[in-house]
C-alpha cells in the first residue's frame, strides 16, 4: 500500500519543500536542472513537442474536423493524424507546415541565439564604421558580405 504524506511532509525520497527554491525558476532548476544542462534541454525539447501535438489537436477541433476528415484533406489515414496528436517528436518540418496549412494556421519558427557580448558588439560597430567610411558607396556584394560577417 502506498504511503500518504502527513500534513505537508513529503514522501520518502521526495525533496523537502524548502529545498525546491523560492521561485518557479528555482524550483524548475532544482527538479529538472539548470538551463543548458542535458536534462533541462531534454525536458524543454519534450515540452515543445507536446505543445505542437496539443496545438494540432486544438486547431483541428476548433475547425470541427475529425481526425479522419483532416486526414482526407492531407491524403493520409486517420491513424497518422492520431499519431501526430499523441507525439510529434518525429514530424518533418514539411509535414508540420502542410498539416497546419490545411487547418488555416500559419507556422513561424523562432530561433533564440544568446546575446552578443558587449565587447564583440563594440568591435563590430568599429568595423562597420571603418567599412562605411572607407567605402562611401559600397557595392551590393560588399555590403552583403558585411551583413553576413556581422550576423
Amino acid at each position: 500500500m502506498a504511503k500518504k504524506p502527513v500534513q505537508g511532509r513529503p514522501l520518502d525520497g521526495e525533496p523537502e519543500l524548502a529545498d525546491l527554491g523560492s521561485t518557479l525558476q528555482d524550483t524548475t532548476d532544482s527538479l529538472i536542472g539548470a538551463p543548458g544542462t542535458p536534462q533541462r534541454n531534454e525536458y524543454e525539447d519534450l515540452l515543445q513537442r507536446k505543445i505542437v501535438s496539443a496545438k494540432l489537436r486544438e486547431y483541428r477541433k476548433l475547425h470541427d474536423l475529425t481526425q479522419e476528415e483532416l486526414g482526407e484533406r492531407l491524403g493520409v489515414l486517420k491513424n497518422q493524424i492520431a499519431k501526430l496528436e499523441r507525439d510529434s517528436s518525429n514530424i518533418r518540418l514539411g509535414t508540420l507546415f502542410k498539416v497546419f496549412r490545411a487547418l488555416g494556421v500559419g507556422v513561424k519558427l523562432q530561433f533564440e541565439a544568446p546575446p552578443i557580448p558587449p565587447s564583440k558588439l563594440a568591435k563590430l560597430a568599429v568595423f562597420a564604421l571603418l567599412f562605411f567610411s572607407t567605402y562611401s558607396n559600397p557595392s551590393p556584394a560588399a555590403a552583403a558580405g558585411l551583413v553576413c560577417f556581422l550576423v
